[in-house]
């Protein structure tokens, strides 16, 4: 698997200028002032909730973020679990994927509105398409070049969750937003995966007193 996912993510995305329909599914963005964009799910993670983003996982590029995120999640759901596939998704949809050259439209399917600072504003990071290409993800490219392997890994989690959830049946956005912030931060093992548990089984967002550093303290 470790060398599928490096075979695959070792292709470049092939760049276009940004075309075609949308769908109203895709990766969110905070921009503050000259700071660079930072994914929704990750300010939300440390802003909102008040967790430290893990510093070292002991990975270095794309596919060794992907690997090691793949491998939590087993641990927490089992080996043969169908919410793998969400790895899968985002090997596929990195090996496809577009650049836009300019700015993208918001969409739609934020769910829950996020608390954003007055200085900063919501941006679109990547979008899936529609139409002709059909299921291709079309990412900022300034966001990409920007971004390190890790936030380049997260947001490829995050668009091949959205798929995944949408497969299984209904969900809301945000808990995909809370279950990416997860594995971006920092926490005791054993209350954060549980939390894991329940937005990959359940799909949908719980409370954000549940996500606190405090509340997810080794009990």
């Amino acid at each position: 698997m470790r060398l599928l996912l490096a075979l695959s993510i070792s292709v470049l995305g092939i760049s276009a200028a940004a075309s075609g329909s949308r769908v109203g599914d895709g990766g969110h963005g905070v921009s503050c002032g000259s700071s660079p964009t930072v994914l929704l799910d990750f300010h939300e993670a440390t802003q909102g909730y008040g967790r430290v983003p893990f510093f070292d996982l002991g990975a270095s590029t794309e596919q060794e973020y992907l690997q090691t995120f793949r491998d939590r999640v087993s641990e927490i759901m089992g080996v043969n679990h169908p919410s793998l596939s969400i790895f899968d998704q985002a090997v596929s949809l990195r090996y496809t994927m577009w650049f836009a050259h300019g700015p993208l439209a918001l969409t739609d399917d934020i769910g829950v509105l996020p608390l954003v600072p007055g200085h900063c504003i919501l941006t679109q990071v990547a979008i899936r398409k529609t139409g002709v290409f059909n299921g291709i993800l079309e990412v900022d490219e300034s966001f990409w070049q920007m971004a390190t392997p890790r936030e380049r890994a997260l947001l490829l989690v995050h668009e091949g969750a959205h798929g995944w959830f949408a497969q299984v049946g209904l969900f809301e956005d945000s808990a995909i937003r809370q279950f990416v912030g997860l594995l971006y931060a920092e926490g005791d093992y054993g209350p954060t995966s549980e939390k894991i548990r329940e937005l990959i089984t359940s799909r949908l967002p719980v409370p954000s007193s549940e996500l606190t550093a405090a509340a997810l303290r080794e009990r």
